[in-house]
């Protein structure tokens, strides 16, 4: 073989190698954005969920008896809190979506730019991999808010549930 078809031919596994990198990099963005929208689409119900379990709450409260304590009201409180910040962390993980592709359009195997060709796929992999650590960790607080915002709800939920549950019952008198 001569040199210009060894040239070519280590252009194109280079360009082949670094389009397969860049394709996983794009599917792994893929991937966490269905994550966040998962998430964003649980808060979205959790919280209509609450909203509706309050109004209900609200509704039958025929006795004088306070249902939400204080305690209940700061856990709720507390858990759209979370769940409002969930939200725009999710938010700002969904919305990156600069994705570097690889070398300009113009690139053709014949042009032997091999260095060119070179730095091109590593900046685009350096820059996806960037994207890629910032989309982690903004998809994992919002995860952990998510569970923060359950835990409060639950713990509300359990506060205010435990009112309804009647008490032991009153001793009968001795029969004489």
């Amino acid at each position: 073989m001569n040199g210009i078809d060894e040239t070519s031919n280590a252009e194109g596994g280079l360009h082949q190698n670094g389009a397969d990198r860049v394709r996983l990099q794009i599917e792994m963005i893929a991937a966490m954005d269905n994550k966040v929208g998962i998430i964003l689409g649980f808060v979205a119900l959790s919280v209509a969920e609450l909203l509706g379990y309050l109004t209900l709450a609200a509704t039958e409260n025929h006795t004088p008896t306070p249902f939400f304590t204080r305690r209940a009201v700061v856990l709720v409180g507390g858990g759209v809190l979370a769940s409002m910040i969930a939200c725009s962390v999710g938010l700002a993980a969904v919305m990156m979506r600069k994705v570097n592709l690889g070398p300009p359009f113009g690139w053709a195997p014949g042009q032997r730019q091999v260095n060119a060709l070179t730095e091109a796929w590593k900046s685009s992999i350096s820059g996806n991999e960037r994207l890629i650590r910032t989309k982690s960790i903004l998809t994992n607080i919002c995860t952990f808010l998510v569970l923060l915002a359950i835990i409060a709800y639950g713990s509300a939920a359990i506060l205010v549930f435990s009112k309804f549950v009647p008490g032991p019952p009153a001793p009968t008198p001795p029969s004489p």
